[in-house]
């Protein structure tokens, strides 16, 4: 006997035509049956045995399943509740991040062309807006993902989480003109946001190629002076890090085998540390002294904002 296989929006509208044949349970019972729901802890001694991955990927594929359905049935019982939302949220992005993706973009649009009005209307907005983003076939085409931020920009002009949702469509875009057009446009619309603040950042990196860059500190080790003028005909390599970055620390080795290799042939490194203001000096030389780390820090005490 052949093994039926249904599409996943074929499986959805199955799931809620079962669930409006039932008498609704009360949301009491169904949200504690979601937070029953557990997904499974990852055992990190195991996680290079490939049974073990699959039987994680497939129990975590099931409780996942589960709290998606658990999700529309609260919907479905009672659409007003204060977490209906958010579930439905959830569910539309779990959905979006595997082989349901068509499935949860139809679930939303008829969601959108059913309930035009509703109060909901503006997390939904988001949620295909942020699920667009994340499908591998929607997110490479900066188009169709800036045209389901644009919807929900213009139902919630105010509502910084605009200023996110455009952010990553100029990250991923690969016209940079339309990417630094688009960090613009959130500096002027959002300046009060974190996302604007990155934004000006991504600004001043794109503008200042080209442009000599200035630089002049007294190593945070040393003491010493240390300038850009100081290093005309050098290669600089200057490296923004911090002591607490997983990512930067396993970097390192690296860095010090590129930098005794090349430090003979006119290349200099200068490391720029964002540890924080309070304690951060006294980790950054411990932890420099600790890992006989031998170019210049420049420490500016000052976290992010350095």
């Amino acid at each position: 006997m052949k093994k039926l296989v249904l599409p996943a929006c074929i499986l959805s509208l199955l799931i809620i035509a079962s669930l409006r044949a039932d008498p609704p349970r009360e949301a009491s019972e169904i949200l504690k049956e979601y937070g029953d729901v557990k997904l499974p802890a990852v055992d990190a001694a195991k996680v290079r045995d490939p049974a073990y991955v699959r039987s994680y990927l497939e129990k975590r594929a099931e409780a996942v399943e589960k709290q998606n359905r658990l999700a529309l049935e609260l919907f479905q019982a009672a659409p007003d509740h204060p977490r209906a939302a958010a579930l439905m949220s959830t569910r539309w992005s779990n959905m979006s991040n595997g082989r349901d993706s068509a499935a949860a973009m139809a679930e939303m649009d008829q969601f959108l062309k059913d309930h035009p009005d509703s109060a909901l209307k503006s997390q939904v907005l988001y949620s295909r807006a942020a699920a667009t983003l994340s499908n591998p076939q929607t997110a490479s085409n900066p188009q169709k993902s800036l045209a389901a931020v644009e919807d929900f920009i213009q139902a919630n002009p105010k509502d910084e989480r605009g200023a996110s949702l455009l952010s990553m469509v100029a990250m991923r875009s690969r016209d940079k003109d339309v990417g630094l057009r688009l960090q613009k446009r959130i500096v002027a619309d959002y300046p009060a946001s974190r996302a604007a603040k990155m934004a000006e950042g991504s600004i001043r990196r794109a503008e200042d190629v080209g442009k000599p860059f200035e630089l002049s500190f007294d190593d945070a080790i040393h003491g010493q002076s240390v300038s850009i003028k100081g290093l005309q005909g050098k290669i600089v390599v200057i490296d923004f890090w911090a002591t607490w970055c997983g990512p930067c620390v396993a970097e390192l080795p690296k860095m010090k085998e590129l930098y005794a290799k090349y430090k003979e042939q006119g290349v200099e490194f200068i490391g720029v540390s964002l540890d924080q203001p309070s304690g951060g000096l006294e980790k950054l030389k411990d932890f420099v002294a600790e890992n006989a780390i031998e170019w210049p820090q420049y420490f500016m005490g000052k976290g992010w904002d350095s």
